[in-house]
């Protein structure tokens, strides 16, 4: 497959390049700093901001899906995904590139509909308030008809891949607690599904084993 990636050059996408490169896939990264990227075999590197859409377009032209990692590393930014995620999916339909796979934020989104208690409180301030910009973003790629699919982990962390997690899907999520997972576990989440062709639409709840139920 050929696939594309935006925020490669972050801690998870620099993984998720890595992986997608492992299972032979071709990939292309569309980045601001291209000299921030090492040249690999099967590696293509494009240069240019997300809001040049022509540019954009063309970088990612003949990809099969697009992974973004796209996030805001400072809480004051309340509508970093609301300004960056739209320059992405316009590229998409310039260029045809069919799917998104999007890394968003364990409480993100839409409320877990078997929540109850006093988890339903936590993921209703989660959802309205602390990831606001998020779930609105996602709600708008939804509405825009968008083929996407998201993975959404708990608090990240820079340790080697755990060899066990909790991956449920957020329609069976009852409760999370506290605990963070690997970056490195996340990005083969994220790679796993960009390479099923029947991911749309599936969001997954990810997190340390024994956080999610």
């Amino acid at each position: 497959m050929r696939i594309a990636v935006v925020g490669a050059t972050g801690p998870t996408g620099r993984l998720v390049l890595e992986r997608l490169l492992a299972h032979g896939h071709d990939v292309v990264a569309y980045v601001r700093r291209p000299d921030a990227l090492s040249p690999a075999e099967r590696l293509t590197i494009k240069g240019g901001e997300l809001s040049n859409r022509a540019a954009f377009a063309a970088a990612i032209d003949g990809c099969d899906a697009i992974i973004s990692t796209l996030g805001s590393r400072s809480w004051s930014e309340r509508a970093f995904m609301a300004t960056h995620l739209p320059y992405v999916t316009d590229a998409m339909f310039d260029a045809g590139v069919p799917r998104l796979v999007l890394m968003s934020a364990l409480g993100a989104g839409p409320l877990p509909p078997r929540t109850r208690g006093v988890a339903r409180i936590i993921f209703t301030i989660m959802s309205r308030f602390i990831f606001a910009d998020r779930t609105r973003s996602e709600a708008e790629l939804s509405r825009r008809g968008i083929n996407w699919c998201g993975v959404y982990p708990g608090f990240l962390n820079d340790k080697p891949a755990a060899s066990k997690i909790d991956v449920l899907p957020i329609a069976e999520l009852t409760n999370a607690r506290n605990g963070s997972v690997s970056r490195a576990n996340v990005a083969d989440v994220l790679v796993e599904l960009a390479e099923d062709l029947q991911s749309n639409g599936k969001r997954l709840a990810v997190g340390p084993a024994g956080a999610l139920s």
